[in-house]
C-alpha cells in the first residue's frame, strides 16, 4: 500500500494557497505545474512537429489559442498530391467555426499541429507528398478569414466593410504582427507570494543531487546553444533566475563559458 505524499501534492498546495494557509517547505518544488510545457514539447512546438488534439488547446479570453501557457497557431501539417493537384491548408489563429467542427472529430483533428515559430517569419514547415514521396518544405500559408473575423483583427469583418479594405487587412496579416499584439508566452497566474512570504532566493543544500539527476537523464554535455562540450565542468543554470525552483523544466546543464552569457554574478 502506497501512502499519500502530503509533501509533494500540487492540488493540495493549490488548496493551501486558496485558504491562505502556510505552505510546506520549498513551495516551488512541491507545487508542480501540471500544465507546464516540457522542454521536448517546446522544441516540437517551435519546429512544427507538435501534433495534438484541438481539444488540447485553450481558448484565451481574446479568442486566440494557447497550449500550456504558450500562444500557438494551428494548421494541417501533411498534404498529399492527387491528380497533379493539391492545395495548401489555412492557418488558424483562433477557434473559428471551421476547426470548431473538426474538434468534434478525433480522427480528423489529429492532423493538426500546434506551432510557435522561434523567429518571426511566415513560412511554415510541412510535409508534401508527391507521388508517394515525402518532401519537407517551408511554405507560405494564408490566414483563415473566419479566424480574422473571430478575433476582429484590425477591424476585419466578412460583412459590413469595404471589400478593398477587407482584402488589404487580409493581405497585411503576418505572424510577426500577430505575435506583437498577442505575445507568445501567456502569464495567466497570480503571484504565489507577497513581499513578506516570498522564499529567499537561495540554492538548496542538495543542489549537487539535482545536478547528478540531470546528468543521469540528459548525459554529460553542455546544453548551451551550439556547444555540447563534454570535456568541461558542468554547472546548473536556473532559466528563470529563481534558485529555489529546481524542477527539470527550469534547469539547464551549462559549461562555465555558456553559463556566463546568462549572468553577471561571476
Amino acid at each position: 500500500m502506497k501512502l499519500f505524499d502530503f509533501y509533494n501534492s500540487g492540488p493540495l498546495d493549490l488548496l493551501r494557497i486558496k485558504m491562505g494557509a502556510s505552505l510546506l517547505d520549498d513551495i516551488s518544488l512541491k507545487l508542480k505545474k501540471i500544465n507546464e510545457i516540457t522542454i521536448e514539447e517546446l522544441e516540437q512546438l517551435t519546429s512544427g512537429k507538435l501534433h495534438g488534439y484541438l481539444s488540447d488547446c485553450k481558448v484565451e479570453v481574446d479568442g486566440t489559442l494557447s497550449y500550456k501557457g504558450n500562444r500557438v497557431v494551428v494548421y494541417i501539417h501533411d498534404r498529399h498530391q492527387y491528380n497533379d493537384q493539391w492545395e495548401l491548408p489555412k492557418l488558424h489563429i483562433s477557434l473559428c467555426s471551421t476547426i470548431g467542427q473538426k474538434n468534434l472529430n478525433d480522427a480528423y483533428n489529429q492532423k493538426y499541429v500546434f506551432y510557435q515559430p522561434k523567429e518571426d517569419n511566415d513560412l511554415f514547415p510541412m510535409r508534401i507528398f508527391i507521388n508517394g514521396i515525402m518532401n519537407d518544405k517551408f511554405v507560405k500559408l494564408d490566414v483563415c478569414k473566419l479566424c480574422l473575423e473571430n478575433i476582429k483583427w484590425n477591424g476585419y469583418r466578412n460583412r459590413g466593410i469595404d471589400d478593398e479594405l477587407k482584402r488589404n487587412i487580409f493581405k497585411d496579416f503576418t505572424l510577426t504582427k500577430f505575435f506583437e499584439k498577442y505575445p507568445k508566452r501567456i502569464i495567466n497566474t497570480l503571484p504565489l507570494h507577497t513581499p513578506s512570504t516570498i522564499p529567499i532566493n537561495q540554492y538548496p543544500i542538495n543542489m549537487n543531487e539535482h545536478k547528478k539527476r540531470l546528468i543521469e537523464k540528459r548525459g554529460y554535455k553542455c546544453e548551451g546553444i551550439n556547444c555540447g562540450r563534454t570535456d568541461v565542468t558542468l554547472e546548473v543554470h536556473h532559466k528563470n533566475g529563481i534558485r529555489y525552483i529546481n524542477e527539470d523544466y527550469n534547469l539547464e546543464l551549462l559549461c562555465h563559458s555558456c553559463h556566463q552569457k546568462h549572468h553577471s554574478h561571476y
